[in-house]
């Protein structure tokens, strides 16, 4: 059974509890009028479930199932203007929707965003700030931060892509400042290490993030995507889902990819086994991760 609505609100402990709440309350009107982003598109009837799970049919600001590519939204915005939750708005509020909420499963970057709008609403902290002092610090994330990347940080990894001729060979080298905002944000944007993404599971399945109920909600299933082989792909509260032909769970996982980045954090339960991959570059953690996966499945 679909579990009910919620939203997050304000607590003594001081983690997030959850009542029902709608996706056009949490959007900051005085600083963008509803009316002239055409709001009108994101419908009252969404709710954080429908966007933790990607059924809420909010078009995307960057379509990556219909091949569009989030770099070019800053060909004619420059990215340096979005550094804020709001500053995200104007990339999608005015886009009509895919799908009625809750008729359908398509991944939704901006989800995220509306989701991320909430925690502030709720807490009155920035999102970056709620997220160090309530993931990072508890998890014992000691080298994650929201970095910007027009600041030079000592240890972290510049993003690069190669630069290929007619017979892809590589002739050198760009980095990837102008392919998405200078700043993370609850799209994603966090620099993290692999030990603090293990770290970070760890915390979850320990329950010291959220209670034992929202853990059991965040480490289970919710919404069917598509047929993977015999089984399903399923969305969650973050986590993506495989399951086999039994629909037993094989295997979780959060990826994250962009211009000169990609990785992925899983964990396959039946073997308790958890795997964390960054690499530079957005196609250099597949292989790996692909090679780790057939290795798992021959444990």
């Amino acid at each position: 059974m679909r579990p009910q609505p919620f939203h997050l609100t304000r607590t003594e402990n001081p983690r997030l509890a959850v009542t029902p709440w709608n996706v056009t309350a949490t959007l900051p009107a005085r600083r963008f009028p509803l009316a002239f982003f055409g709001t009108r598109h994101l419908q009252a009837a969404v709710t954080p479930y429908h966007l933790l799970t990607h059924t809420s049919g909010i078009a995307d600001d960057a379509d990556e199932e219909a091949g569009e590519r989030y770099e070019d939204l800053f060909l004619e915005r420059p990215n340096y203007s979005v550094i804020e939750t709001a500053d995200y708005l104007p990339q999608f509020v005015g886009k009509p929707p895919n799908f009625a909420p809750g008729e359908g499963c398509r991944y939704c970057n901006v989800s995220y965003v509306l989701l991320g709008l909430m925690i502030e609403r709720a807490t009155g902290a920035t999102y970056r700030s709620y997220v160090a002092e309530h993931v990072f610090a508890p998890a014992g994330m000691k080298r994650s931060e929201f970095f910007r990347m027009d600041v030079v940080e000592p240890d972290v990894a510049e993003g690069v892509e190669a630069i290929e001729d007619e017979d892809g060979g590589i002739v050198g080298w760009r980095r990837n400042i102008y392919s998405y905002p200078p700043i993370g944000g609850p799209d994603g944007g966090a620099h993290v290490t692999v030990g603090d993404l293990l770290r970070f599971h760890r915390a979850v399945t320990e329950g010291r993030l959220l209670g034992p109920a929202l853990t059991a909600e965040l480490l289970s299933p919710k919404a069917r995507h598509s047929a993977r082989g015999a089984g399903s792909h399923l969305m969650g509260f973050g986590f993506e889902f495989e399951t086999d032909a039994d629909d037993d769970v094989r295997c979780y996982w959060k990826e994250g990819v962009n211009v000169g980045v990609s990785g992925m954090l899983r964990h396959y339960p039946r073997k308790d086994i958890t795997l964390a991959v960054l690499a530079v570059g957005e196609n250099a953690a597949w292989s790996p991760i692909k090679a780790i996966d057939e290795a798992v499945a021959n444990i």
